[in-house]
């Protein structure tokens, strides 16, 4: 198929919505198809020189669009921060994204349009417009914090939630997100929370497909994954993420506090910077467990993957991540993984692949204390191995390929679409608009 992809963030060598948008673009050419993609400039020169390395790649292209009027001349965005890079700049990307696809589909005759970042519920696509077969996602940002797991927030924190679940609460009421949800050809969401978010009037249209996937090096040689550890050494749990109020590092801290009141032999390395640290050092602090913490900033990839392979679990207790790319990186370096029934994470582990501690009903103390029995059901050396076998299996068929060929597979006819209507109207590539 000759595809056209929107993908506002694209960048080799980057995690989130940027990694996301390159190993799309990568993936779907790697399986043979014609792939145009239409993105930000800000990545360009991480993606020229990676492309410089792999010689000529006939399939894949890329088209630069800026913005002058959205962009400074240092190439940050005017508006100043990530939330208004997201709700102002982006939309107008997205429409100033849609007029160059005209001009290119003119030229091109694309079979499909796919928007793939921002992956966002809340995030509009005009590529509908275009008029041939739109796939849209996969999405999230549905998944929200139970109010009672709310309770250690900053102000900040709260204000970002509540600011958040009001514009949840609007998307289905929203104009911009109602037209892209109604010329979507099929709607990918990455959980249920987020496809319930679509308006019942377009939800047949959604089918639930992961955005995330593994790059076939980033799995471990399966001799690489069993590990027993010596009596007396201490669990070495690992957090890997953002420090910010809703990734959970301190349900994490609690739940080594807890598992030590329970005579457990732990110990915990987070990974991660942001604007909680602070808070987060202190609340170590008052509980008597600092000297249990090891903290380490950021860590360039093969470095991190080197530390999964130094310790025994993931221990990630996020409240409304929509995927999670830590949890996959884990589970391929056959780390059982422990997080709670929220959001991704909570979607991706199952009982053969970690221990999943259920939140319904539960205010903080006592999903603390079912992380902390968790930590230290996973000292026995036999249910850690068990577990960190079955999450090393099911890390496999979770490749970037496997992903996106599940998404790609479940649309049949979808190649032949367009050209079977051309054939009926008699028309050009621009029927739709």
């Amino acid at each position: 198929m000759k595809i056209l992809l929107s993908a506002f963030a694209c960048e080799p060598h980057r995690g989130s919505e940027d990694g996301v948008g390159w190993h799309w673009a990568t993936g779907l050419a790697a399986l043979g198809h014609d792939v145009h993609v239409l993105t930000h400039p800000r990545g360009r020169r991480a993606i020229e020189h990676y492309m410089a390395t792999l010689g000529s790649v006939a399939n894949l292209q890329f088209h630069y669009l800026d913005a002058p009027f959205l962009t400074a001349a240092s190439g940050k965005y005017k508006f100043g921060s990530p939330l208004a890079e997201f709700l102002l700049a982006g939309p107008a990307w997205q429409w100033l994204a849609y007029k160059r696809a005209r001009t290119l589909h003119a030229v091109e005759c694309f079979d499909v349009v796919h928007h793939i970042t921002y992956g966002s519920v809340r995030q509009p696509s005009f590529m509908g417009k275009l008029g041939i077969p739109f796939l849209l996602g996969p999405i999230g940002g549905g998944e929200r914090a139970p109010y009672r797991l709310r309770t250690d927030y900053s102000l900040r924190g709260w204000a970002w939630d509540v600011a958040r679940d009001l514009q949840n609460f609007a998307i289905r009421h929203a104009p911009l997100m109602r037209h892209t949800f109604r010329m979507a050809s099929v709607i990918y969401a990455k959980t249920e929370d987020s496809a319930r978010l679509v308006p019942s009037k377009y939800r047949h249209k959604v089918k639930i497909g992961w955005e995330i996937g593994l790059e076939r090096e980033a799995i471990a040689p399966i001799n690489g994954v069993a590990r027993s550890k010596h009596p007396q050494a201490p669990l070495k749990a690992l957090f890997v993420g953002r420090l910010l109020h809703f990734k959970g590092a301190d349900f994490a801290i609690r739940a080594v506090h807890n598992a030590l009141l329970r005579n457990a032999n732990v110990e915990l390395t987070i990974v991660g910077r942001g604007r909680d640290k602070s808070r987060l050092v202190g609340l170590s602090r008052s509980l008597g467990i600092e000297r249990r913490i090891t903290w380490i900033d950021h860590l360039p990839q093969p470095a991190l993957f080197r530390l999964y392979r130094r310790h025994d679990l993931l221990l990630f207790p996020s409240l409304h991540d929509s995927s999670g790319n830590v949890v996959l990186e884990a589970m391929g370096n056959g780390l059982p993984v422990v997080c709670v029934d929220l959001g991704g994470p909570g979607n991706l582990v199952n009982a053969t692949s970690g221990i999943v501690v259920s939140t319904k009903g539960a205010g903080r103390d006592i999903v603390v204390s079912r992380l902390g029995q968790a930590l230290s059901a996973l000292e026995n050396d036999g249910l850690r191995e068990e577990l960190g076998a079955g999450a090393h299996r099911y890390a496999q068929g979770l490749t970037w390929e496997a992903v996106i060929q599940n998404v790609y597979r479940s649309v049949p006819g979808l190649a032949q679409m367009p050209r079977i209507l051309a054939g009926l109207s008699g028309v050009s590539c621009l029927t739709g608009v």
